[in-house]
Formats: structure tokens, C-alpha cells, sequence
């Protein structure tokens, strides 16, 4: 059987697959259940590729202000068939009667045809001491693989090209549009009627989530991952370390990822007076440093000891929330 360009095997082998991704997707799209005032999506842009081509799969988030979102801690190969080749972060899109616009894109790619199933991908809203799981629908990525004919002709190379046409040929056509655009462009000039200031429209400050809010939801997704328990040591201090580090940038106006933790320590606001919590600040981003640069290996205890502290920190120094804010 000959395959077409895109690489598709006769029609009704693409019919059959078609109607099983289809019958798939109805079904994950049922079987997920949503909570009021809270909504999960997905979407995959675009929807059909080539084998080896980059998509995103957008995934967004509408949960209520003041809740905590636990995003997903997904793998490089997350569904065996597709791959993310870079991963996202999560950011607020907007907010709208007391209502979070999230959202996170990766850079997914595949390198196995036919349609491939994205399963529900679930997340975790605390609100008001309350835990409800929410899932996004199922999706489908048609990849398609580069179209070759074994049974074609074989032809032949291509015959000599003719040189492009270059500036010694046209200069004296350039030199007269040249002109003529200088003339209009002075005519135009010298008539125009002066025209009235314009107030530049006033611009709408993105709203941010909370810098605490946003370092704890970082801080359970990172514990979801169980980065060390999986031998994987050096990125789970690198994580931590960033995350504390964007969590001092938001709250306290430092240039924390391009700072030393000796200038962080130096420059941490007088507002922390607490000789303890300094020392856990100390203690979590030097031990970062001595894995990521000195290969350093902790005990297994002293992991669990670092997240916690991270926790703790966040949780002492956030500002407090006003009541009917």
C-alpha cells in the first residue's frame, strides 16, 4: 500500500484510527468531573504535526482568589508516546470577579505516528481548608510521518540554475524608487495637517499572585515530584533554591537570582529579625550551593529537613492578609 506525503496509510486504516481517538477522547472528556467555580483546560497547538515537529499543550486553570493550586508533577515522557521537550511555568493570565486565571505551556513533541491520546491531567485546589482535585479533558495529537513513495520513479537531479538577478543589474531601478519614495514621503510631510496629541491608553497592570501563595503552591509541587527519594539530588536542590529565591525576589524586592547567598543574607530587609528563620534561610540555600557546585551529597534526612524549612520560612514571612481583602 503507498503511502501519501503526510505519510498516512489508506483510508480506511486513517478512518479506524480516527474514530478510536475520537471514541477515546468522548470518553475521558465524560469521565472527568468538575467543581463549581473551578475549571480546568487544555489545548494543543496545533492539534496535528509531523513527527519530530514542536506543539503546546496549553493547560489553564480558573480557581477562586486565595485558593492553593498543587500543579501537576509531570515527566519528560509523560504519556509514553509524547515527549516535553521543555517545560513551563505556571503565570496568571488575568483575574475577573474574584476569580485566578492560570496558566502553564510546555513544548511537546512525538516521534510515533498515528493519534496520540493526552490523558486528564489532574491538579489539587485548597481552599478554606477544603481539597477538591480537578482534571482537564482528554486531548489528541495527530502526527503524521514524511510522506515517501518506494514505489515512485526515480528522477533525475535538477538541470543548471540561471544566477539570480543582482544589484548591478537594478541599481538604476533603485535609485528611482528611491527618489520617488523620498519625494512622496517629503510631499506628504510638508502637507499633513498637524494632528492632536494623543493620551497614550492607560495600561492595565497584569494582576500576580501572591508571592507566598505562589511559593508554597511551587513548594508542594516540588514535593509531589519526589525528585530525591529518585536519586535525583542535584535537581531537587536546584529547585529549591530557585523557588526560595523567586519567593525573597517577590516579597522583598531583592535581586535574589542573580545574588550570592552571602549578598541575599546581607540584603534580607531588617523586617526578619528572627535569628532562626535567618538561620534556615542560610542553611537551605548554602546547601543548594554545596550540591549544585561542590557535589556535596546530604543525608536523606537532610532533604526532608530543607523542604520543611523552605515551608516554614514562607509561611513566617508572608504578609499578612487583611480581613475582607
Amino acid at each position: 500500500m503507498k503511502r501519501n506525503r503526510w505519510g498516512r496509510r489508506g483510508s480506511d486504516q486513517a478512518g479506524n484510527m480516527a474514530a478510536a481517538g475520537l471514541l477515546l477522547l468522548l470518553v475521558l472528556a465524560l469521565s472527568a468531573g468538575g467543581v463549581s467555580g473551578q475549571k480546568a483546560m487544555i489545548s494543543l497547538v496545533p492539534g496535528e504535526i509531523l513527527i519530530g515537529e514542536h506543539a503546546r499543550m496549553e493547560l489553564e486553570l480558573e480557581v477562586p482568589a486565595g485558593s492553593l493550586v498543587v500543579w501537576p508533577a509531570l515527566q519528560e515522557n509523560f504519556t509514553g508516546e509524547i515527549e516535553i521537550i521543555r517545560f513551563g511555568i505556571p503565570d496568571t493570565i488575568r483575574s475577573e470577579n474574584e476569580v485566578y486565571h492560570l496558566r502553564q505551556v510546555h513544548t511537546i513533541t512525538a516521534w510515533q505516528e498515528g493519534f496520540l491520546p493526552v490523558p486528564p491531567i489532574g491538579f489539587t485546589v485548597i481552599m478554606q481548608g477544603d481539597t477538591a482535585r480537578i482534571e482537564t479533558p482528554a486531548a489528541l495529537l495527530e502526527v503524521h510521518s514524511i510522506g515517501i513513495d518506494p514505489q515512485g520513479d526515480i528522477k533525475d537531479i535538477r538541470g543548471i540554475l540561471r544566477l539570480p538577478v543582482g544589484l548591478r543589474d537594478l541599481w538604476v531601478y533603485l535609485v528611482g524608487l528611491l527618489a520617488v519614495g523620498l519625494l512622496a514621503w517629503w510631499l506628504k510631510r510638508y502637507f499633513r495637517k498637524p494632528e492632536k496629541p494623543m493620551k497614550a491608553p492607560a495600561k492595565k497592570e497584569k494582576p500576580r499572585i501572591p508571592a507566598h501563595i505562589a511559593a508554597l503552591s511551587s513548594l508542594e509541587g516540588l514535593k509531589e515530584k519526589k525528585l530525591w527519594q529518585t536519586g535525583r539530588v542535584k535537581l531537587f536542590h536546584s529547585e529549591l533554591s530557585r523557588i526560595v529565591r523567586i519567593y525573597l525576589r517577590d516579597r522583598f524586592a531583592l535581586d535574589a537570582l542573580e545574588m550570592t547567598t552571602t549578598e541575599i543574607m546581607t540584603a534580607l530587609p531588617n523586617s526578619v529579625e528572627d535569628g532562626s528563620l535567618r538561620e534556615k534561610l542560610r542553611q537551605i540555600l548554602e546547601q543548594a550551593d554545596l550540591v549544585k557546585f561542590a557535589k556535596h551529597q546530604p543525608l536523606d534526612a537532610d532533604h526532608e529537613t530543607a523542604l520543611q524549612a523552605a515551608f516554614h520560612f514562607v509561611e513566617r514571612t508572608k504578609i499578612p492578609v487583611k480581613n475582607g481583602d
